[in-house]
């Protein structure tokens, strides 16, 4: 059984679903990068090792950051609109199935690479390959990577938006 000592708030149900969401998110992503670069560290010399790529460490932390905070605003805010787990699936599926080919249909018809923008994995991917230190190389790629952490930073904004609405239409009915 599980006892509270005292009744909780929404605000507290929130963050907590908010936090596992992350520890999820952490568990599946970035607990196992952190222990395979802990493994490729002790088969050589270690201190040598950590010493010189102390950066790939700081780079798995800050993606699985962008991860977690990322996809679990946008994930608790699917959740709280579409309770039931069809909606729930088939929004998920177009997020991450259809959109990416829906973006890649139109980058190509219109020959616009702006439309890629639309794929919200590549732009994590694009910032998260910042974090392991990987250096744009020409200004368009620079360009592209400032437009991805918009739609990410947007997509966080709107997803918290949304969650705030619904925690207060929760209060008011309660």
């Amino acid at each position: 059984t599980f006892y509270l000592s005292r009744r909780i708030n929404v605000l507290h149900y929130t963050v907590g679903k908010l936090l596992a969401i992350g520890l999820l998110v952490s568990l599946t992503t970035t607990l196992p990068a952190l222990v395979l670069f802990l493994e490729q560290g002790m088969l050589g010399d270690t201190a040598k090792y950590f010493g010189e790529n102390y950066n790939i460490a700081i780079g798995i932390l800050g993606y699985g950051l962008l991860i977690s905070v990322t996809l679990g605003l946008l994930l608790f805010a699917l959740v709280s609109w579409m309770p039931r787990p069809v909606p729930l699936v088939m929004s998920w599926a177009c997020l991450f199935f259809f959109l990416p080919v829906l973006s890649e249909i139109l980058s190509k018809v219109f020959d616009d690479r702006q439309w890629r923008l639309l794929n919200l994995w590549r732009d994590i991917y694009a910032v998260g390959s910042r974090c392991f230190g990987e250096a744009a190389v020409r200004s368009r790629d620079v360009a592209q990577l400032s437009e991805a952490v918009v739609v990410i930073v947007v997509v966080c904004i709107v997803s918290f938006i949304a969650i705030m609405i619904r925690i207060r239409q929760q209060r008011h009915q309660s």
